[in-house]
């Protein structure tokens, strides 16, 4: 499709809004060493959850729960450190 420049508010949009299951890839920055990132995951994922939950709510710390198509695991994106999101062919360029 192309690519499109957008804020990092219309990114968390466009992120929130697709549904569960959408696999994408995001480019980030990571929080704890500011090393760029890129993952190939899915929103929605919901086997080999035990039942607990979060002791938190993501959403309020500005992060995005996403399980990680490599590692096979849970991971956080967060939403104020994302500078890329590729999804269903257009590329989404954050500045």
């Amino acid at each position: 499709m192309g690519t499109i420049f957008v804020s990092k508010n219309e990114a968390k949009t466009i992120l929130q809004k697709h549904k569960d299951g959408t696999i994408f890839t995001a480019t980030f920055l990571k929080r704890t060493n500011g090393e760029k990132r890129v993952m190939n995951c899915r929103k929605g994922v919901n086997k080999g959850k035990t039942g607990g939950g979060l002791k938190f709510n993501p959403g309020s710390k500005g992060l995005l729960p996403v399980f990680d198509m490599q590692k096979l695991e849970y991971r956080f994106i967060s939403l104020e450190r994302i500078t890329e999101i590729k999804m269903r062919g257009t590329t989404y360029v954050v500045r």
